[in-house]
Order: C-alpha cells, then structure tokens, then sequence
C-alpha cells in the first residue's frame, strides 16, 4: 500500500512537470506567473522530500523515505532523464518543516516536494512551498487546516 502511494505521489509530480514539457516542438515559452523549470538533456528531473528522519517518528519518515526511493527506483527515468531526489529532515515540527521547506524551496530545480508526514511541520511547509510556487505532496498529513480547504 505505502509503495502504490509513492509510485502514485511520484507520478503526480511527473505529470506535473510534463504539463510544462515542449518535446520536439518549437521552442517553450515559459508563460506562467509562478514560473517553470528547465531540464537540460542530460540533467536529471530533481524532486525534493521532506520528511521526518530523526526523533520519535523517524519511523513514519524512512518509511515513507524508503517507498519515495523505491518509487523512483522502480520508474528509472522521466522522458530520458534519470530522477535525482533530495532530500530534508522536516523533524516532525513547526521548526523543522519550516526550515525543510525553505531549503528545498530555495533550489529552482526542483520539480516538487513530497512531504511532509507531520500536520505541525505540514503547516508552515504548505505555505513556503505555495509561496514558491511549488508542488507539495503529503504522504501522511491529516490536519483539516491541511486537507480541508
């Protein structure tokens, strides 16, 4: 079940980025507000994750670490690009998801982030990726302030 999430996670995330993609075509004019990201050839497609590695709950976060390698294991390449993931410890709190977020966020290569597994690092990670414009996907969140609106 954990494995069948990432895949879909991942796959979301690449149907996200192929929305953008111009292959064979004239050249791609980038026309949204929030901006795009730009794979050379031979660069690989970059997903971030953030996740809880350390303390009480690292348990939830390897796991789900674990499954968003398997997932990217198992796909091998996006349209000829292998899938690099990077990765930040969200620490299960506010703090954590607050300085996750601003580290992947800061990094214009990055497709997406899955993450993160607590609803109290959830909350400020939600709003730096928003903010950046950034796709953030939650293996675990269950805060209705995160899943309601």
């Amino acid at each position: 079940m954990k494995k069948r999430l990432a895949i879909l996670t991942i796959l979301a995330m690449v149907v996200t980025m192929l929305a953008a993609c111009n292959i064979g075509g004239p050249a791609f004019e980038c026309e949204d507000p929030l901006g795009c990201v730009d794979i050379a050839p031979e660069d690989p497609v970059r997903i971030g994750y953030a996740l809880v590695l350390s303390g009480a709950n690292e348990t939830l976060g390897i796991d789900s670490q674990r499954g968003v390698e398997i997932a990217a294991d198992d796909k091998g390449e996006v349209l000829g690009h292998a899938i690099e993931l990077v990765g930040a410890d969200s620490e299960c709190a506010a703090e954590g998801g607050q300085k996750a977020l601003t580290k992947l966020a800061s990094d214009p290569s990055l497709v997406g982030v899955i993450g993160t597994n607590c609803s109290s690092a959830g909350e400020p990670a939600s709003k730096i990726a928003s903010d950046a414009g950034m796709v953030l996907i939650s293996p675990s969140n269950t805060a209705p302030s995160l899943t309601n609106p």
